[in-house]
C-alpha cells in the first residue's frame, strides 16, 4: 500500500495536471481535505461550490462558508 506523503503528491500532481478545479464542497472532511489541497496547488484557479437547497440547514450552509475562508479558497453557493 503506498503511503501517505506519496499519495498527497500525486493528488498534488492530478491537481496541478489539471490546471483548474471545482470541488464540490460540503464542508465536511472529505472536501475540506480536497479544497485545500487544490488551492494550495491551484491558487485562484481552483473553487469550492456548495449546492443549496431547502434540504441544507442554514448552519451546514455558515459553516462550509466559514471553511472555505479558513482554506482560502473561492466559494460559491449555488442554489
Amino acid at each position: 500500500m503506498e503511503e501517505t506523503p506519496g499519495k498527497l503528491r500525486k493528488l498534488e500532481t492530478l491537481l496541478a495536471e489539471l490546471g483548474s478545479a471545482v470541488v464540490g464542497f460540503s464542508g465536511g472532511v472529505d472536501s475540506s481535505f480536497l479544497a485545500a489541497a487544490a488551492q494550495r496547488v491551484l491558487g485562484e484557479k481552483a473553487v469550492a461550490v456548495t449546492c443549496c437547497s431547502p434540504t441544507l440547514p442554514a448552519s451546514e450552509r455558515e459553516e462550509a462558508a466559514a471553511i472555505a475562508a479558513i482554506i482560502g479558497i473561492r466559494h460559491i453557493l449555488l442554489p
